[in-house]
């Protein structure tokens, strides 16, 4: 899908666009939409929001003149289109447009990817709060096949593992292989490095993980 209103949109790279579907699914949280700054500023006092814990916030400040230009016109409820290499991904319905506090940047969730090359992780001033809505949500389908198997094949136990695995070595695949025969459904999330910190490749590891059982499903 091609924006017919590039007046109304806003452009994300790919850290901010999985950063965007995360939240939208309630993977961080329960919290499944963009901030406003009353609820930053709840968090930064108190280090919850609605009696949950959460150590970042999901204050989403996009860099660049185009980008706060948008932000800055914005009025509540209308559409601004996220646009990731070329094409529109989905949409935020605008809650409100605050002021970004810098001073507390670290604890955004879009910052929190210390491995990005600087410029990726910069924030314009303005903020936008509201609900998101990705298109062709893939995590929202895994999520539906996991339920699926959990469901299917009456799922009582299931373990999680996240490994940057940088090399894949053998104390990986015996933690693997070790998890598995303890659980009804096993978890694997294998974590991309960037830039200089990057060893192995993310389809290579993937690949590698896929030796170690033939029933994984990535």
């Amino acid at each position: 899908m091609t924006s017919s209103r590039k007046n109304n949109a806003v452009w994300i790279n790919d850290e901010a666009f999985g950063a965007l579907d995360l939240i939208e699914n309630q993977i961080f949280s329960k919290f499944n939409r963009l901030m406003n700054e009353k609820e930053a500023n709840e968090i930064y006092e108190t280090g919850f929001l609605a009696g949950e814990p959460m150590p970042y916030t999901f204050v989403f400040a996009p860099h660049g003149k185009r980008n706060q230009e948008t932000i800055k016109n914005a009025s509540k409820g209308d559409h601004i289109e996220l646009i990731n290499g070329g094409k529109v991904v989905g949409y935020i319905e605008v809650g409100e447009v605050f002021k970004f506090n810098a001073e507390k940047s670290s604890q955004n969730i879009f910052r929190a990817n210390e491995a990005a090359p600087a410029q990726q992780s910069q924030s314009g001033e303005l903020a936008v709060s509201g609900e998101i809505k990705i298109y062709d949500d893939k995590l929202a389908e895994v999520r539906k096949l996991i339920e699926e198997v959990k469901r299917e094949q009456n799922v009582r136990k299931v373990s999680a593992i996240m490994l940057t695995a940088e090399p894949f070595n053998r104390a990986h695949e015996r933690l693997i292989r070790m998890t598995i025969d303890s659980s009804d459904l096993v978890l694997l999330f294998l974590l991309k490095s960037h830039g200089a910190d990057e060893m192995m490749s993310f389809s290579l590891k993937k690949r590698r993980a896929g030796v170690l059982h033939p029933k994984l499903r990535p």
